[in-house]
């Protein structure tokens, strides 16, 4: 792997060759993926500046997979299927990805964004060979409701929790709206359960009573294209609260 940063540090660059399978699992085939990611902050050293902690990034990935697909299961944040594939479907070729984001952090404010797409070739279970494509992105929206800067860092209220002096901590307004598509299943013959599409939409409330604890309470919202994995009744929108509690030491 080869990594570094150039330009005044405008531009972090790595690239490298990886075994393709996750992380403590033995590898399958002699083939690695190729993997590269740049990010450009080309207004960094512009302070102050509106776009000064503004970063966009780019990241592709390609190479050969053997993998075992039957009855993989594609799933929303709280476990409801939308996709289910065969149960003899096999995957012998070239898995390509492309990723792209932005992060935009302007005062009391943040925008962040992920866009990305999957090319799944050399997919069997059936009487044809086919290929699965997949893309999605998200795209989240946050505002401190109490005054403090959002850098990216550890949120530190300018004022903690305490009551008695009349302060509250840190409170953070935020949305949220992602999307992910998946091709039809006819590609690979048919031998799949159908259902290709799932978003969603959000939005809740962060508070940091101090730099350590973090409360969010979020309500959240699924909507779904087409029928249920697991059978033919279509799938219902979903609703969804909450709540979660966080300590760091």
């Amino acid at each position: 792997m080869v990594f570094g940063k150039v330009w005044e540090e405008r531009i972090d660059y790595a690239v490298g060759l990886f075994n393709g399978v996750a992380r403590n699992t033995p590898e399958n085939n002699d083939a690695k993926d190729l993997i590269a990611r740049l990010i450009l902050r080309p207004f960094t050293t512009i302070q102050p500046s509106v776009f000064g902690n503004l970063s966009l990034g780019i990241s592709a990935a390609s190479g050969i997979h053997q993998e075992d697909f039957s009855e993989q299961e594609y799933q929303n944040g709280l476990g409801t299927p939308f996709l289910t594939l065969g149960d003899s479907v096999r995957q012998n070729g070239r898995v390509e990805r492309l990723g792209l984001d932005l992060a935009w952090f302007i005062g009391s404010g943040a925008l962040k964004g992920e866009y990305l797409a999957s090319r799944t070739a050399g997919l069997t279970g059936g009487p044809k060979i086919g290929v699965m494509n997949t893309d999605g992105f998200y795209t989240t929206l946050t505002y401190f409701l109490t005054g403090e800067t959002n850098d990216g860092a550890t949120v530190e209220p300018l004022h903690e929790f305490d009551p008695s002096a009349g302060d509250w901590g840190a409170i953070e307004a935020t949305a949220r709206y992602e999307r992910l598509s998946v091709s039809s299943p006819q590609v690979i013959g048919g031998n799949t359960e159908q259902g290709t599409d799932v978003s969603s939409a959000a939005v809740g409330i962060n508070w940091y009573p101090n730099d350590d604890v973090k409360v969010v309470v979020n309500y959240q919202r699924y909507f779904y294209s087409l029928s249920r994995a697991s059978g033919t009744d279509p799938l219902e929108d979903e609703t969804t609260l909450l709540a979660r509690f966080q300590y760091q030491f």
